[in-house]
């Protein structure tokens, strides 16, 4: 369970790491990271 909460805090901390980076030249590109990403985050909690 612990280590299942940790993976959700990386996932948090890397989603806004790439929120950050909104701001450069391939914005497109790292909004489709961010989708990738939270779409995983979502399953996660899901399941």
């Amino acid at each position: 369970m612990d280590l299942l909460f940790i993976q959700l805090i990386k996932k948090i901390l890397l989603l806004t790491a790439l929120i950050k980076q909104l701001g450069e030249k391939n914005a497109i590109a790292n909004l489709r990271k961010i989708i990738l990403l939270s779409s995983a985050f979502t399953e996660q909690i899901v399941f």
